[in-house]
């Protein structure tokens, strides 16, 4: 018995420094969501930005969005809340530098998407709707790829979408289309107005902008045009 308790008593203390937040400085940034992070016993750790995913290096503003990182982190002190570890072995986790949340900046910056599949931060996605208002960064391209569909397109042919009419919500005064989306993709769903309720949204204007919004069924990023849904 005496064994056992001591077995479980140092797996818990090894739980716990190994999911203990990380306090370091941070030597590289890779690019607009992927940093490395010595702490004070010279270790290394990669931390991969909790909730938000940064364009590409070969799209539109991925340089920029590592620029822009690398000017709120690169040298300076910061505190990692730890979150998970992915299937590299990175740390998923919230960057804060003297208490201000990196990530939220990111998005705040519109440098980075909100990752609607692992986060589901009001604060996250009104900082996206924000950027997404006032043009800001990437939101200056009135269709912008997300990277996850920018990456989904590098590895694999595009799967077809399946575009399913629903009856018209009477507290709407336009029609209301459903959508249903590729698998295997996992980013904003676009429209012209935020759902009022999961998986429904009124059809936009010819020509209009889409709105990023926070659809929980949606699977990948698309915009409805002309009463139908295109793939971007």
């Amino acid at each position: 018995m005496r064994r056992w308790f001591l077995c479980l008593a140092a797996c818990t203390l090894s739980c716990a420094a190994f999911c203990a937040d990380i306090v370091g400085k941070v030597t590289r940034v890779a690019d607009g969501d992927t940093v490395t992070v010595l702490d004070a016993a010279n270790v290394q750790h990669k931390i991969r930005l909790h909730g938000i995913d940064a364009p590409e290096k070969k799209q539109a503003f991925g340089e920029k969005s590592k620029q822009h990182l690398s000017s709120l982190v690169f040298g300076k002190d910061v505190r990692v809340k730890y979150k998970s570890r992915d299937k590299y072995g990175r740390i998923i986790g919230t960057v804060f530098v003297d208490g201000r949340d990196v990530n939220h900046e990111m998005l705040r910056a519109g440098l980075a998407w909100h990752y609607k599949r692992y986060d589901k931060s009001p604060e996250y996605a009104s900082a996206e709707l924000e950027a997404w208002q006032n043009h800001r960064g990437l939101w200056v391209d009135s269709n912008p790829t997300p990277p996850e569909q920018f990456r989904h397109r590098a590895t694999s042919v595009a799967m077809p979408i399946v575009s399913v009419g629903a009856a018209p919500r009477a507290d709407l005064a336009d029609p209301v289309s459903r959508v249903e989306y590729r698998a295997g993709n996992a980013m904003p769903v676009s429209s012209h107005t935020a759902a009022p309720v999961c998986g429904k949204w009124p059809i936009p204007a010819s020509g209009s902008r889409p709105i990023p919004t926070n659809d929980k069924t949606a699977s990948a990023r698309t915009v409805a045009r002309h009463g139908a849904a295109q793939p971007e």
